[in-house]
C-alpha cells in the first residue's frame, strides 16, 4: 500500500477573476489531476484540491501557467481523506 494513499493537497491562490474559467478548463483536460473551487470570485480566490499522487504533475502545471496567468500562492494544506470519511460515516 502506498504511503500517501489517501493524502489530499490544498491549494490556494490569487488569479486574475476573469482567468479562473481558464484555468478550471485547462485542470479538467488533465483527468483526475485536482478539483477547482472558486473561494471569492471578486478577489479571484481559488482552492485546488489535489490527490498526493498527482502533486509533481500540478506543480509542474502551475509552475508552466503560473506567467501567463499570474497565479500567486496563498497557501497549502495536506488532509488525509481517509480520516474524514471515517468521521462522517460515525
Amino acid at each position: 500500500m502506498k504511503k500517501d494513499r489517501g493524502l489530499m493537497r490544498r491549494y490556494y491562490f490569487r488569479v486574475d477573476p476573469r482567468e479562473i474559467y481558464f484555468f478550471k478548463f485547462i485542470l479538467e483536460g488533465y483527468d483526475g489531476l485536482g478539483v477547482i473551487n472558486t473561494i471569492d470570485r471578486e478577489k479571484g480566490l481559488i482552492r485546488v484540491v489535489v490527490p498526493e499522487c498527482q502533486r509533481n504533475l500540478f506543480d509542474r502545471l502551475v509552475s508552466a501557467l503560473s506567467e501567463e496567468l499570474l497565479l500567486v500562492p496563498v497557501a497549502e494544506e495536506v488532509c488525509n481523506v481517509s480520516n474524514r470519511a471515517q468521521r462522517r460515516i460515525r
